[in-house]
């Protein structure tokens, strides 16, 4: 008939072209959307700092930048000079002029001279083995080293770290500071307070007074001591922030006798990072807001650090890490434009006829003949060629993945312990939030098994008759006859008790061959229950249907993995 839709037409190639292209367009823009997110938050403002007669010295976004004493810009130093292919976890400005960077993920230390950059690494055994944040604090002879994850003590000399403080006497320590006498301040993070450590003639140190940190001064719950700095006035500085949190850090000033008497009032939203000494004053970065601030220790006074050679360099980070922000959004922002015209192309390429149509349902009684053909024994329905693999190799293909997947994990795990990351949320590192990460996918794919396992023996099943009753053949080879009255269906599925038998696959794609459901099972099922999508459930829970509670298994299994995630995250 002329005008008709042509029911068997495809496609243009140039439509299908077209789709693909927007289908690619789509991929390229979530790329671009990651990776311009992950250079923004690689972009970061001053982080650690230190000071001395040589000047300032303060990293910023992966440099490492020379100051002098008044805030000029000298020099900035990148990773080609620095050897820096992370955030620093400290850096100490030495007596002896050298600038010491520590950095983590492996953990090492290396000692640069300051006039021609030429560094050398502290070699030695069982340093790497530090997994979090440590601090540096040049004391005597040697170096004294904090290990977070340990919550240990180390001093690092000739022979190598040795250990000079009892374990669990700290939790997390973080920061390190040396107070006119040679006593040591230590910010002991998770016990939320400042300890004093007093040396002793072998090496090791013994506990001296103390202060809490959750104190009249501290706003909210910043009570987590993270940097500390004992200032010429005699006083202990301290960086105090909430729970791994950049939301916003205080300055809260101690009196070594009295305990906390004084809070910095630094500008709204300021994220404290770190403390330096430069004279009588007191220099704090702030990550967030691209900013150093001079505290003038008589009055806490407050004041912008640095002059306009810095404030220009500042600028640069500021604008670099906002363009890398725009584009996030504008990639996040094509994405959704060409996904949206990739639906529609692919709605228009579709005919008209089939946009919304629906798969037929596998039982049709209305269409059903009175009674089934006359046969000889029993009428064994006929799997689709399409679908027997389901019941043969679903389950062992689902087996092989999951051990690909295993193996893929592993092998990506095992490499990230060799890149040089720093730390992330709840302190963890880059591999082992990975590694975390990585092992929730492997648990999560595990969790399904079991449903796997049942929805694999309910596709082994068989439903077959003699015109009279519905015959059943079970996974395990097992054969009940059971009178049509007895069972109950739906439009994609029979059920008897407990056993479930598909008509359909997941994909709404017909189990047996043609009509062979609607003209040996349909004529039976006049007599039979018919479920809707509510009566299903009831009647599966009721029996307690394997692939139902093994899937709601998983289900509830997934939910607890991410709120065990959450609450590791967030330490």
């Amino acid at each position: 008939m002329k005008g008709a839709p042509d029911r068997n037409s495809n496609p243009s190639p140039a439509a299908v072209l077209l789709a693909v292209v927007f289908a690619i367009l789509t991929a390229a823009g979530l790329v671009a959307r990651f990776w311009a997110v992950d250079r923004e938050h690689a972009i970061t403002g001053p982080t650690h700092i230190t000071a001395g007669a040589a000047g300032v010295f303060v990293h910023v976004s992966g440099d490492i930048l020379h100051l002098s004493a008044v805030g000029e810009l000298q020099a900035a130093h990148g990773a080609d000079i620095t050897g820096l292919a992370d955030m620093p976890i400290d850096l100490r400005l030495l007596d002896s002029g050298e600038l010491l960077i520590a950095s983590q993920q492996p953990a090492s230390i290396r000692l640069c001279n300051i006039e021609s950059w030429s560094c050398r690494a502290i070699d030695v055994p069982f340093l790497a083995a530090i997994e979090r944040q440590f601090k540096v604090l040049d004391h005597g002879e040697s170096f004294v080293l904090t290990d977070a994850r340990g919550d240990s003590l180390w001093r690092l000399g000739e022979n190598g770290l040795d250990e000079v403080l009892p374990r669990k006497t700290l939790a997390g320590p973080n920061g390190l500071t040396a107070d006119a006498a040679g006593n040591v301040w230590v910010a002991d993070t998770d016990h939320r307070r400042i300890l004093e450590l007093l040396p002793q003639g072998d090496g090791t140190f013994v506990t001296g007074r103390e202060h809490s940190a959750m104190n009249g001064l501290t706003v909210g719950v910043r009570h987590y001591p993270v940097m500390i700095e004992s200032g010429a006035d005699g006083r202990i500085w301290v960086a105090q922030a909430a729970d791994f949190s950049k939301a916003k850090a205080d300055l809260v000033v101690y009196d070594p006798e009295k305990g906390a008497e004084a809070i910095v009032d630094l500008p709204a939203d300021a994220y404290a990072t770190d403390v330096a000494v430069l004279g009588d004053d007191v220099l704090v970065t702030d990550m967030d807001r691209f900013s150093i601030y001079r505290v003038e220790t008589s009055t806490m006074s407050v004041r912008t650090f640095g002059g306009e050679s810095l404030a220009d360099r500042l600028q640069v980070y500021r604008e670099e890490r906002a363009m890398y922000g725009r584009l996030a959004k504008a990639s996040l922002a094509a994405v959704i434009v060409v996904a949206a015209f990739l639906i529609l192309v692919v709605f228009r390429i579709t005919p008209r006829e089939r946009r919304w149509s629906q798969p037929p349902a596998a039982i049709d009684l209305e269409a059903a003949a009175k009674s089934v053909p006359e046969t000889r024994g029993v009428h064994w329905l006929e799997k689709h060629p399409r679908t027997r693999w389901m019941g043969a190799w679903f389950e062992r293909a689902y087996y092989l993945l999951f051990g690909l997947l295993c193996l893929v994990s592993t092998l990506i795990y095992a490499w990230s312990c060799n890149q040089p990351w720093g730390s992330g949320q709840g302190g963890l590192s880059g591999a082992d939030m990975l590694g975390l990460l990585l092992l929730s996918v492997c648990m999560v794919t595990a969790s399904f098994i079991p449903m796997i396992h049942a929805a694999a023996g309910v596709f082994r099943r068989r439903l077959g008759t003699d015109g009279r009753q519905v015959h059943i053949e079970l996974e395990d080879g097992r054969r009940l006859s059971v009178w049509p009255d007895q069972l109950a269906w739906n439009k994609r599925a029979v059920f008897y008790r407990e056993y479930t038998f598909p008509l359909q696959t997941g994909l709404r794609s017909p189990l047996y061959t043609e009509d062979e459901v609607q003209k040996w099972l349909a004529p039976l099922l006049r007599d039979s229950v018919a479920l809707n999508e509510w009566q299903t459930l009831k009647h599966q829970f009721r029996h307690r249907d394997r692939v139902l509670l093994a899937t709601v298994g998983a289900i509830v299994f997934i939910g607890f993995i991410l709120l065990l995630i959450e609450f590791v995250f967030k330490g």
